[in-house]
């Protein structure tokens, strides 16, 4: 019966799960929310281009779900499902030393911190330095209150609406959800976002291409 229940969702898209709105939504989502059987399934993005969409589709939702609620497969199981999909993520490469997105004047690439390159974030194999790992940290805008688009829109608007600044530097951008709302925000400003993590920035750039 449970598994005949479960293939009734196959529809399931994961958009009813909640992670950072409210502490009670956070909590139902830790310990009620509805993890399918089965997976759905996954996207296949045939270059950069692809990936940008803001589409966040079921199969992304699915296993970020599961990076909560993995007890029926264990952590070190679902650390290896979710390396094998980040794998076939494009990886956003771009010049060897990085060089297409050192800022104006750099002469050498960036010397990364042995915590940078070493700490698997929020899952992610070898951390931000692994392009392939921007789609999944881009797909998390749908989950989080403060990636939220509209969210960050008003939140600018009320902080800093009344201002008309002339510069913006966005300090470790990641996707640039932060830079790209707040340039669209202040068409007349030059904005900055600046990352260690070079694929991320290519991602960014992508991004905003895709936007105008």
């Amino acid at each position: 019966m449970v598994v005949f229940s479960d293939f009734l969702g196959i529809n399931w898209d994961g958009t009813e799960s909640l992670y950072m709105r409210d502490f009670s939504t956070f909590m139902r989502m830790l310990t009620k929310d509805r993890v399918p059987m089965f997976a759905p399934e996954p996207p296949v993005f045939a270059s950069n281009a692809d990936a940008v969409v803001e589409e966040m589709c079921p199969f992304e939702n699915y296993i970020f779900l599961k990076s909560f609620r993995n007890d029926d497969m264990g952590l070190e199981n679902y650390l290896e499902y979710y390396g094998q999909y980040v794998d076939t993520l494009p990886a956003f490469e771009g010049e060897e030393d990085h060089s297409d997105v050192w800022l104006p004047g750099a002469t050498e690439p960036v010397q990364y911190p042995y915590h940078y390159v070493t700490t698997q974030v929020h899952f992610n194999p070898d951390g931000y330095t692994n392009g392939h790992t921007a789609r999944m940290s881009f797909s998390t805008q749908n989950k989080f209150n403060f990636l939220q688009r509209d969210r960050l829109r008003e939140w600018f608007d009320k902080l800093h609406g009344h201002r008309r600044p002339r510069r913006i530097l966005d300090i470790g951008t990641g996707n640039g959800f932060s830079a790209i709302e707040l340039a669209l925000m202040f068409p007349k400003a030059e904005v900055w976002g600046v990352d260690m993590a070079a694929p991320y920035v290519r991602f960014a750039r992508e991004w905003k291409k895709s936007l105008a």
